[in-house]
């Protein structure tokens, strides 16, 4: 059996609503041929082994999906904190990338005077290996710091642009997504599962950090309205 069927892509993050247990999946032969099925495949459930049509788990799925994309407002407001500190890393980063030029430049012209001196026999061939072992280390230690400090040039406003795109149009987004990616997609956005109320749709879970991020803003303003409402 497959652990992730691309059939039933639901299978796990849907849970059932009554036991909380994930649902499974499996086709149904009938008259006319054969029919896609979530099921509760827990025997002591009163849903135990009564099935869902997938279209209707996976129509009600996408419906949550656009209930808890995030508003244009929240968006754009993610996006300038993004930008804010994407900025002040940045900074941060090349000043340290900097220091670390600085300090190979310095090693470099000791490592050519040490060569130097040996050339000019101030140094034995033990001592000259000895400090030369030393200072390839300390270069290789810049080196390294340098390139951690290093900054990949992204087009960020292109990233943002798409990623707000992808998350304010998540459910229509997940239709398209590949099956492999499927299953890890739905733990980002509920990542201990979603329960499902058979003939009604998905209920409350928790959420991922955007999507949490984003139902506190949305409340916060609804507060806010009905204080200002009611004042």
């Amino acid at each position: 059996k497959l652990r992730e069927n691309p059939d039933f892509p639901l299978r796990r993050t849907a849970l059932c609503g009554m036991c909380n247990k994930p649902l499974t999946g499996a086709w149904t032969r009938g008259r006319a041929g054969r029919y896609p099925y979530y099921r509760c495949y827990n025997s002591d459930c009163v849903l135990g082994h009564i099935g869902i049509p997938r279209k209707h788990v996976e129509d009600h799925f996408i419906e949550r999906l656009r209930e808890i994309a995030p508003k244009k407002e929240f968006l754009d407001r993610l996006e300038a904190k993004v930008i804010k500190v994407w900025e002040e890393k940045n900074s941060v980063y090349a000043a340290e990338a900097e220091r670390h030029k600085k300090n190979l430049v310095l090693l470099e012209e000791r490592k050519k005077k040490i060569f130097e001196m040996r050339e000019e026999g101030s140094y034995t061939k033990d001592e000259f290996l000895s400090r030369k072992e030393e200072i390839d280390n300390q270069i290789s230690v810049e080196k390294i710091g340098m390139s951690e400090a290093h900054i990949e040039q992204y087009d960020l406003e292109s990233l943002l642009s798409f990623s707000k795109q992808f998350l304010a149009e998540i459910n229509k987004w997940w239709e398209h997504i590949p099956d492999a990616l499927k299953p890890r997609f739905q733990k980002l956005v509920f990542p201990e599962g979603v329960p499902y109320i058979r003939l009604k749709g998905f209920g409350t879970a928790k959420l991922g950090v955007i999507f949490e991020l984003s139902q506190r803003f949305e409340e916060k303003k609804l507060i806010e309205v009905a204080g200002t409402r009611f004042a």
